[in-house]
């Protein structure tokens, strides 16, 4: 009996050895690192021309669309003003009309009294052609409308190209420019998206193939009164730099209140078993 009580402790040990083995693995160690914007940009003007005017300054939050800088738009404005009236005159149209629908009288009264032997064939083939150059009139002015509404489209367009415009939300880092100078060829604004912010660590060769893509880590940034935040693994090198013996690997850190100021060094340790 105690052979037996013996076996089944023995066989219960081995069974749990590889599982406490496990939960005493050490965890990986902390790694240097450093916070920075996901993405930088430099936002110019497709269009030449002068600022006239800025609706941001240095450290303000902009949306995606949203307006940041003006350019001189007087000339812009006037040529699509005038489009806009041309494309919204109707009474050429409404004349035509009238003149087709009189033409069709006209011509259904010739064909009475041409049946009535009242009026000539070559009086009949005068109404007829009449009639035709009405339809071709009306045509043309409804066509010369159409293109009036394409003509301030196009207007509109130019005059939106010279609004300048965030492509993302961020911050404004810098006014390239000041007012009164040209945009030509130059960048105008620079801006940061630091919503997810970008955590980039250079590690050693022997810690490859530890580190995966959708890990998670705690990221505690080189600040006081900074709590660590989670940020998850987005990219992993697949090659490993032979001077250096060492790879990239990159984490999202979201910031949706822009608490975390980008820059920053900071720590960060993996969590192997989140994912």
């Amino acid at each position: 009996m105690k052979t037996s009580i013996n076996t089944k402790l023995t066989l219960t040990c081995l069974v749990c050895l590889p599982l406490a083995a496990f939960a005493n693995t050490p965890p990986l160690p902390s790694f240097d690192c450093l916070i920075e914007p996901e993405l930088l940009a430099d936002v110019g003007s497709p269009v030449d021309g002068v600022i006239e005017k800025f609706f941001v300054s240095k450290s303000d939050i902009v949306k995606k669309g949203q307006k940041l800088a003006q350019l001189n738009q007087s000339v812009n404005l006037s040529t699509a003003i005038l489009a806009k009236a041309q494309s919204e005159m109707q009474e050429k149209i409404d004349s035509k009309q009238a003149y087709l629908a009189f033409a069709q009288r006209k011509l259904d009264r010739i064909k009475k009294l041409h049946k009535q032997k009242a009026a000539s064939s070559f009086q009949k083939d005068e109404a007829e052609t009449e009639l035709k150059l009405a339809r071709s009139e009306l045509d043309l002015a409804k066509r010369e409308k159409l293109l009036s509404k394409l003509e301030y489209q196009q207007a509109m367009q130019k005059l939106m190209e010279r609004s300048i415009r965030s492509p993302f939300d961020g911050i404004v880092v810098k006014l390239h420019l000041s007012l009164g100078e040209s945009v030509k060829d130059r960048p105008v604004i620079k801006l940061a998206k630091i919503n997810p912010l970008r955590v980039e660590l250079i590690l050693t060769s022997e810690m490859f193939g530890l580190i995966k893509k959708g890990m998670q880590a705690d990221i505690i940034p080189e600040l006081p009164n900074y709590a660590p935040a989670r940020a998850t693994v987005t990219v992993v090198d697949k090659l490993i730099d032979a001077a250096s013996g060492t790879f990239g690997i990159r984490l999202a850190l979201p910031n949706p209140d822009y608490r975390i100021p980008s820059g920053l060094r900071c720590q960060a340790q993996f969590l192997p078993n989140a994912k």
